[in-house]
């Protein structure tokens, strides 16, 4: 299975949507003719060949069918803005033959049934460069056969905010490049392009790439072969500016060797006004060896980065010979992470994974053979307040020829160092040291240990452990402080010997043997049996969950293939280590792409789709539902087994230095989600929220809603990092996601139900039963429209709400007569709002009632000095206190206020005949008005509101109601 990272990086994924929005600007319309075939050559001419200086219109689609495309060496084709198609048999450009932009976002697609060539003749070589001022094109190659690639191809964007491009090979054979360059830079202000190499067969890459960006941060290279890979020149990914990052570099051979034979550059950038950035990210895979034989340079930058990571997975042996730096400068800086697992054996020279105040890196060898560490390893700790690092060591064999430290300078902390393994030599050269305060080295030996060289401790203390009692630790060396070697029966006992995997014969610790050490056969590069639920993650595929894979519960189904998880819900690592899944984000978004069982970072949605906008409507903002689980228990990840969390950083936003208002109520609903699990959450190097140790597996936060508001006609984006510690000290330096807003163009009139729309009934009125926002207009939508008093939704009608099945608000049981003849007093009641009506003498409701400004039992209006009344009118109801029988109603009308009244009363009458117009007839039987606000100053004067009624006899009833509010 490829493990190479899930797409581009999120800073590469926004720089690609708003590039693609510029592109829509920058295209010109139609064209009214574009150049085709017939345009080049005749109709039979084979191969067609592109002479001369062409200019191709936008749109463009030359298709030769099965015939040869070749563009001479003397050729020049220019290609407008827009996207230009070259279909044939096969292409090939001559040496010198150029084909380049015209303007920016010129892009151009190659497809061939057969091979793919950009050739070269010593120094002068064919070259593909869409390079723009302020947005690259994109170059896709997409061959049935091999791609030859000895040319140059460049889709930069020099200017301080260009968007680079991105450049896509894929070929169904190998994919070798002899020579020449891919350079996808951006500019000082901007950030690194992408570049994405896959071969079905094998991947020789001879050609440097660059993709170094500036405070954006380095772009993306992916390299992936089906069988081995191997990479000659310079990989460059670093980040510029004031605070760049480096970028992310994946590399997979899925069932052969990778070998690195070129320098990997992925420095950050700094500065004291802006901190500093993150080295790259590195991540080589593959299904039999892997070789580094150039040095690895992914640091971080003063005065707070953080140094980078390096991750090596190899089915066979892993030789590191080069050296690898993985640390950074700076008074706050924090060291990176080298994460190196085999198959077989491991040799490592030269890693340097120290840094400042945050204290040294992580250091871990895994192999199931012997682990030889032949240079220099420091996790240090460089100031007063930087702890050491850890180290982690596990292998049968284990051979230290040199010094292995993890110390702090005086009065800092010490770090640690664990070697663990059957056979366990620290040659006369070699040291583990971890000096400082808490410092502790220790040696679990399952067969002999012998010490010649030095373990050292100062500050804490060295353990020596060892399980066969005949095999106690040889000590010639210097151990400081002195320890006594302790008997642990418990340690696991040393494998088996004398295998020779590859020899046919299954032997000692050998699961299989089928007479190779060709992985993806059944049978692993180191003799181990490769199947799903096995626990590994490999050949083709997505997950292994062990035991469990396939099982109810576990998210791996039976042929290791990721189960979409309930909801619809991505769940996002912080890339491929054994620390990836201390800290995963949990993204409502069903149709996210997938990539070798991982979602892209870069989460996209469209403003109203109701699968990842959580409002559902298109209006301007889409409102992502996130989570962040803590130890996450990820079958795609088996390595990472995390006894527990320490801390999380908030990196972006960071709540310690966002200052616009929407940053801000992002980064406080984030803490706040995380303080919840009880874990300690800081901004930087800056505990915001103090917490303690999270145990245990998948603790989530509380769903939090981020809103992504985008501009008309473009996307937005919303950025969030983390980075988390473990109990054991190992770190996930970043997680970083892109949550993507993109615009809606469904059109609400149309007639023709789209993307975010209920309904859509060809207009744009409104309260005809489609919203001019194209939603569903019905009393139970939880919208207040058309009438409606009131709209709880699926509530509307329950004792908990105060709004009926008809969307009208509950009337109050109480009724107020308003005086005159009991036989026709009930023609006409009103109704108020009131905790503690008052009473007359005869023990009915008083027709005088007093508020208190603000008494919310009878106060609707929030505002003081002034009092809203809530009243409701009721005629040709029956009132059995009053021994009044039902009436049919033939009018209304409003005596009081009149209609020369001024102020509040004015207001007051405008209110009643604006709810009592065409209220009547009614009856027989009750009918109430809607909810009218009789608004009064808070200035203790009575206010009359006085009505009559007349029924179908011509008996009238005269109500008189007196309202007072008190300040």
């Amino acid at each position: 299975m490829s493990t190479s990272g899930a797409g581009a990086t999120p800073r590469a994924a926004a720089r690609r949507l708003a590039r693609l929005f510029l592109l829509a600007c920058l295209v010109p319309g139609p064209m009214a003719h574009a150049t085709v075939a017939g345009d080049l050559c005749a109709p039979a001419a084979d191969p067609c060949v592109i002479e001369g200086t062409r200019t191709f219109t936008a749109g463009s689609v030359v298709d030769v069918g099965a015939r040869t495309l070749e563009v001479a060496a003397s050729a020049r084709v220019t290609l407008p803005a827009g996207t230009a198609v070259l279909r044939a048999g096969s292409v090939r450009l001559r040496p010198g033959a150029r084909i380049q932009a015209g303007a920016d976002g010129a892009a151009l697609t190659i497809e061939a049934a057969g091979d793919v060539e950009l050739q070269a003749l010593g120094s002068v070589r064919a070259r593909i460069d869409l390079s723009g001022t302020l947005v690259a094109g994109d170059l896709s190659i997409v061959a049935g056969g091999t791609v030859r690639l000895d040319g140059d191809v460049a889709a930069s964007a020099p200017g301080p905010d260009g968007l680079p491009g991105y450049v896509t090979i894929d070929g169904s054979g190998d994919v070798l490049a002899g020579g020449g360059s891919i350079v996808v830079r951006s500019g000082a202000t901007s950030g690194g392009g992408t570049v994405e190499i896959s071969a079905a067969g094998r991947l020789a890459l001879g050609a440097r790439v660059d993709v170094s960006g500036g405070e954006f941060g380095g772009g993306a290279i992916t390299l992936e072969g089906g069988s081995d890979v191997a990479v000659t020149a310079a990989l460059d990914l670093n980040g510029g500016g004031a605070y760049g990052d480096g970028g992310v570099l994946d590399a997979t051979a899925v069932a052969g060797s990778l070998q690195i034979l070129g320098a990997i550059s992925g420095r950050a950038a700094g500065s004291s006004s802006e901190g500093g950035g993150l080295g790259a990210d590195v991540t080589l895979v593959a299904g039999q060896g892997v070789t580094v034989s150039a040095a690895v340079t992914v640091t971080g930058a003063s005065p707070d980065g953080s140094g980078g990571s390096f991750v090596v997975d190899a089915g066979a042996s892993a030789l590191v010979t080069a050296t690898v730096l993985a640390g950074a400068s700076g008074a706050e800086s924090c060291g990176g992470e080298v994460d190196i697992r085999a198959g077989r054996d491991v040799t490592l020279g030269r890693v340097d994974l120290s840094a400042g105040g945050c204290g040294g890196g992580f250091f871990a060898v895994d192999a199931l053979g012997t682990a030889s560490l032949t240079g220099l390893v420091s996790v240090d700790g460089a100031t007063s307040f930087g702890s050491g690092g850890l180290v982690t060591i596990g292998a049968p064999t284990v051979n230290v020829g040199a010094v292995v430290r993890a110390s702090a300078p005086d009065g800092g902390f010490g770090g640690a160092i664990e070697v663990a393994g059957c056979t366990i030599g620290i040659g006369a050269a070699g040291e583990l040291r971890s000096n400082g305060l808490g410092a502790q080295t220790e040696i679990r030996a399952s067969g002999l240990a012998t010490i010649a060289g030095r373990l050292s401790a100062t500050g804490g203390r060295n353990v020596l452990a060892y399980r066969d009692p005949a095999l106690a630790p040889v000590v010639t060396g210097i151990v400081n402080p002195a320890t006594v070697a302790v008997l642990a029966p418990d340690l696991p006992p040393c494998p088996p010997s004398g295998a020779v995997c590859g020899d046919g014969v299954p032997a000692g610790a050998e699961q299989c043997d089928d007479g190779n050490t060709l992985a993806c056969d059944g049978c692993s590069a180191s003799c181990r049996l490769e199947a799903c639920g096995n626990g590994r993650v490999e050949c083709d595929e997505e997950c292994d969950d062990g035991p469990q894979t396939g099982l109810p519960g576990s998210a791996c189904d039976a042929s290791c293939r990721v189960i979409p998880s309930a909801g619809g819900v991505q769940w996002i690592p912080g890339g491929r280590s054994r620390n990836a899944c201390l800290l995963e984000w949990a993204v409502r978004n069903p149709a996210a792409p997938i990539e070798d069982g991982f979602p892209s970072p870069a989460q996209r949605c469209i403003d109203g789709d109701p699968a990842c906008d959580a409002d559902g409507a298109s209006d301007g903002t889409c409102l992502f539902q996130v989570a962040a689980c803590l130890a996450a228990d990820d079958p795609r990840l088996p390595a990472c087994q995390p006894a527990g969390v320490t801390n999380v950083t908030l990196k972006t936003p960071n709540p310690l230095k966002v200052t616009a208002a929407a940053d801000v109520a992002r980064a406080a609903a984030l803490v706040q989600a995380l303080a919840a699990l009880g874990v300690t959450v800081k901004g930087g190097s800056n505990v915001v929220v103090p917490g303690a140790p999270v145990l245990g597996r998948d603790r989530c936060t509380a769903p939090v809603l981020l809103p992504v508001p985008h501009a008309p006609g473009a996307a937005a984006t919303v950025s969030l990092e983390v980075a988390a510690q473990s109990s054991a000290g190992g770190r996930m330096r970043r997680n970083a996601i892109d949550l993507v807003c993109e615009p809606n163009r469904a059109v609400c009139g149309n007639g023709t139900i789209e993307l975010g729309e209920q309904c859509d009934d060809g207009n744009t009125a409104a309260c005809d039963g489609c919203s001019p926002a194209c939603r569903t207009e019905s009393c139970g939508d939880a919208v207040v429209a058309c009438g409606e008093e009131c709209d709880d939704g699926a509530a509307n009608g329950t004792p908990a709400s105060g709004c009926t099945a008809a969307c009208t608000f509950v009337v109050p049981a109480l009724r107020i007569p308003g005086g005159g003849s009991k036989a026709t007093d009930c023609h006409l009641e009103t109704a108020v709002a009131l905790a503690a009506p008052a009473t007359d003498r005869t023990g009915l409701p008083s027709s005088k009632q007093t508020c208190r400004d603000g008494d919310p039992a009878c106060d609707l209006d929030p505002a003081p000095g002034s009092c809203a009344f809530a009243t409701w009118a009721c005629v040709g109801g029956a009132d059995a206190r009053l021994g009044c029988a039902a009436a049919q109603i033939t009018s209304l009308e409003v005596r009081r206020p009149t209609s020369r009244d001024g102020g509040a009363l004015a207001a007051l009458r405008a209110e009643l005949l604006d709810h009592l117009g065409g209220y009547v007839p009614a009856g027989p039987g009750e009918v109430c008005s809607h909810r009218m606000l009789l608004h009064l100053p808070a200035d203790k004067r009575w206010a009359r509101v006085q009505l009559r009624t007349r029924d179908a006899a011509g008996r009238s009833d005269t109500d008189t109601l007196r309202l007072r509010c008190v300040p």
